[in-house]
């Protein structure tokens, strides 16, 4: 399986400076791992459970602004293999149902194993994007189904989504 964690994309892609010593990293990546008591918040990635890439963008940004949601995939095993260790939990989401089937924190990290954890995700991880059309569509899906709670949707997206159309009734 594969573990999401949102990102800020300019912070990881592109920020190689002559000043960083061989086989290091400038540290602005390290904002996007912020921990609370030694956890991280990821998603598991399982498109045979509904729980892809896409999903858990709109679960995860219709609690934040109108914007589209950067991530890391990063295969569970790679982590697991590099000692760290991963357990279910639920978190806040628009998505409570997805909440359960595919959040997850990465547990008992310390300042080491945190800068170890970022290199893994450099080293062995895929960045994605998930649009903000994407984010509506889904978003849009969900709650006209009932699986994502309007009330739960930032008004940032409630807003963009009724100018074009997309907002269920």
């Amino acid at each position: 399986m594969q573990l999401l964690r949102k990102i800020e994309r300019k912070k990881w892609i592109g920020l190689e400076h002559e000043w960083v010593p061989a086989g290091e990293f400038c540290a602005d990546p390290l904002g996007d791992l912020g921990t609370a008591g030694g956890t991280l918040s990821v998603w598991r990635v399982d498109a045979d459970a509904g729980c892809d890439e896409a999903r858990i963008a709109a679960a995860i940004g219709a609690l934040r602004n109108f914007g589209n949601v950067d991530y890391w995939l990063i295969d569970e095993q790679a982590l697991l293999d590099g000692g760290f260790a991963v357990e279910a939990c639920e978190a806040p989401s628009a998505d409570p149902d997805l909440s359960k089937k595919s959040h997850r924190d990465i547990i008992k990290l310390t300042e080491r194993s945190l800068l170890n954890l970022a290199s893994l995700f450099r080293e062995k991880g895929k960045p994605g994007t998930c649009t903000s059309a994407e984010i509506m569509q889904r978003l849009s899906a969900g709650i006209g189904m009932g699986t994502i709670a309007r009330e739960r949707v930032k008004d940032s997206w409630k807003k963009r989504m009724e100018q074009v159309g997309l907002l269920p009734p």
